[in-house]
């Protein structure tokens, strides 16, 4: 899939830097999203599309709450385990097996 944005290493947004958009945004509330990419760029040295920006202040409640946060800053994507008991008990199989076995 061919990228919006020619020339722009494809860069992802974390939870910090998307909490932090839309706390800007709350505190410059006259601010376009051209300068809200600006504004990425320079912070957080993000090259982002319009539609992420969009994206991310149409769910900027989620953001903003206040234990969002909490468990780790580095997150870039959420999905949901589809079978959350197998891989509960896959991620202790592996945490046990780890130094026994050379898993890639």
């Amino acid at each position: 899939m061919a990228s919006h944005l020619k020339g722009v290493t494809k860069s992802t947004m974390t939870d910090e830097a998307r909490k932090a958009l839309c706390e800007y945004k709350r505190e410059n509330s006259s601010c376009t999203q051209k300068d809200l990419q600006l504004w990425l760029e320079n912070k957080f040295h993000l090259k982002v599309s319009q539609g992420t920006i969009s994206n991310t202040l149409k769910r900027s409640a989620d953001y903003l709450a206040a234990n969002y946060l909490e468990k780790r800053k580095d997150i870039k994507r959420h999905k949901p385990a589809k079978y959350p008991d197998m891989e509960k008990v896959l991620y202790e199989w592996f945490l046990q097996y780890q130094d026994r076995v050379n898993m890639t």
